[in-house]
């Protein structure tokens, strides 16, 4: 990926111009975030990078403008930064301990509703604490109504390690979807029964959008094996619109190794 000419992360996404992608799920999040805005604008698209929860606040290489809202909602002074940065990150307000705090998902409404500009919008639509596995309570994720692609993220690592805190971003929500213990090897297909659970992270899922999930931190072959089997039990096991599963490692190049489809 550090070509910004290259469209790796977007062609297998099969994503493009105006449209609203959100992230769900564990750690990876937002190296797919900037990842695929910085493929955007290689391909001179303009990007919103965003949150409607909490990120930390990006470094220089990550995005070249940063924008606050600080309660005022998207201003004129928003869309001329957009124009001239090409790519820029929204959130409401900065909090303590290097955090952003995110904006409300009725303010995507007004991103996507400008009458001339129709950028693409990333959002990072919950937290997960640098787990690779997340479940979400009962306020998360917070994924806007206009998404059209929504992407769960989970790091490969979490396969076949000890349910817990360690892991899993609310091991005992996750022990509650799949009926695993505390301390049980995790197996690809409780993530799977996890992914597909009606209290699931797709649960919010906008009528219409398509999903994708994003097996991540892929790093060798025996990795790319065991990816390529839980993606086999995703796509089988019953989720909505789920059109394709991606395996790669989005930090480090090639950051996609496979796709497989329905």
């Amino acid at each position: 990926m550090s070509d910004v000419n290259e469209t790796v992360l977007l062609n297998a996404l099969d994503v493009g111009k105006g449209e609203v992608i959100s992230l769900v799920g564990g750690g990876g999040k937002t190296s797919i975030m900037f990842g695929a805005a910085r493929e955007l604008m290689g391909k001179g698209i303009p990007v919103i990078t965003t949150t409607t929860t909490k990120i930390m606040e990006p470094r220089i290489e990550q995005t070249p403008h940063l924008h606050l809202c600080e309660e005022q909602g998207i201003t004129g002074d928003f869309w001329k930064e957009l124009d001239l940065h090409r790519h820029v990150t929204l959130a409401d307000s900065r909090l303590p301990e290097g955090k952003l705090k995110g904006i409300e998902p009725s303010a995507v409404t007004a991103l996507t509703s400008h009458e001339t500009v129709k950028p693409t919008i990333i959002v990072e639509a919950d937290g997960s604490a640098q787990r690779p596995l997340k479940a979400p309570n009962d306020t998360e994720p917070v994924v806007p109504v206009e998404t059209t692609m929504l992407v769960a993220v989970l790091g490969i690592e979490a396969l076949g390690a000890a349910l817990g805190p360690e892991h899993v971003f609310r091991p005992e929500i996750y022990s509650r979807l799949t009926g695993l213990a505390a301390g049980d090897a995790i197996t690809a297909e409780s993530i799977a029964a996890s992914f597909a659970h009606p209290d699931g992270l797709l649960r919010d899922k906008p009528s219409g959008s398509r999903v994708a999930v994003f097996i991540n931190k892929v790093e060798s072959e025996e990795g790319l094996c065991r990816a390529g089997n839980l993606a086999r039990l995703l796509l089988l096991g019953g989720i909505s619109s789920l059109c394709r599963v991606i395996i790669g490692r989005a930090k480090h190049p090639p950051a996609i190794l496979d796709i497989i489809y329905p």
